[in-house]
């Protein structure tokens, strides 16, 4: 059951990129999806289609930005908006080479330090997430509560008339299915993002608390297509609901187990280390 006044959120990373299988260091690279990336990317809407979204974003990268569309194609009506702060971290004169060709202390000065790549993606975070949908989610849900409270009182007095005055319940019931009171629902949200942009922030949650990890949730690689989703409150707390998930990607696809993209911090299960 969600927690009252929260909001989903649907984190997917991009479809695969030749550079991807190739272990190209891609940062902000602007490189496509190969066809293995676009059928990832439909497996991921199929999974999705049925997740009502009120709210999509993604990189202005291309490989996010065609991943998110893709998802979308089964949600029409929902639009797209891009933002660099989701843009992977920047990796300087490093992009484009392959991992073979560094050293792992090989960091070069033009590279985004862990510590600005962090305070990126945790801004657009708070500002859109936290600002934007889950502290306005709130003063719905309290104004739709204040409403209830308002039509039950209403609903009281009337039934009162009609006792009084000997109208039927059938009448009455008709007048209900008029205007029916509709269930509150959870409002989700699309983020399309990047690997290394999406663990440095998953990370950074746990850090600093405002998030934890629900029973049996792991936070290891962010493999390409996947999906995970936490569930925010107003507050900007929340709870990891699953991370990484790759169950909807058909067992014939050979994923590509590590990311390229996170140099230099990473833990020795892939994800990014908290700054």
């Amino acid at each position: 059951m969600a927690t009252p006044s929260a909001i989903r959120i649907y984190i997917v990373r991009h479809g695969e990129t030749d550079a991807n299988r190739l272990g190209i260091l891609q940062g902000q690279m602007d490189t496509p999806l190969n066809a293995n990336g676009v059928l990832q990317a439909e497996q991921t809407a199929e999974a999705l289609e049925r997740v009502r979204f009120v709210g999509a974003y993604a990189s202005d990268l291309q490989r996010a930005g065609k991943t998110a569309e893709i998802i979308l194609s089964k949600h029409p009506g929902v639009e797209l908006k891009r933002y660099e702060e989701l843009r992977e971290r920047s990796l300087g004169s490093l992009e484009g080479k392959k991992t073979t060709e560094l050293g792992r202390a090989e960091l070069s000065d033009d590279v985004e330090t862990s510590a600005v790549f962090a305070a990126r993606v945790i801004r657009w975070w708070n500002k859109i997430v936290v600002q934007r949908h889950a502290q306005q989610a709130q003063v719905r849900d309290t104004a739709a509560k204040a409403t209830a409270e308002q039509d039950t009182s209403q609903d009281k007095y009337e039934e009162s008339i009609d006792t009084a005055s000997g109208t039927s319940d059938t009448t009455k019931n008709e007048s209900s299915r008029l205007s029916p009171q509709q269930p509150n629902t959870i409002p989700n949200i699309l983020v399309v993002s990047h690997g290394g942009a999406i663990g440095t922030l998953v990370i950074q949650l746990l850090g600093s608390r405002k998030l934890r990890c629900a029973e049996g949730v792991v936070v290891g690689r962010c493999i390409n297509a996947s999906i995970s989703v936490v569930e925010v409150r107003a507050s900007g707390n929340g709870v990891l609901l699953s991370y990484a998930d790759t169950t909807h990607l058909e067992e014939t696809l050979e994923l590509v187990e590590v990311n390229a993209d996170v140099v230099g911090d990473e833990d020795s299960d892939g994800a990014p280390r908290a700054v």
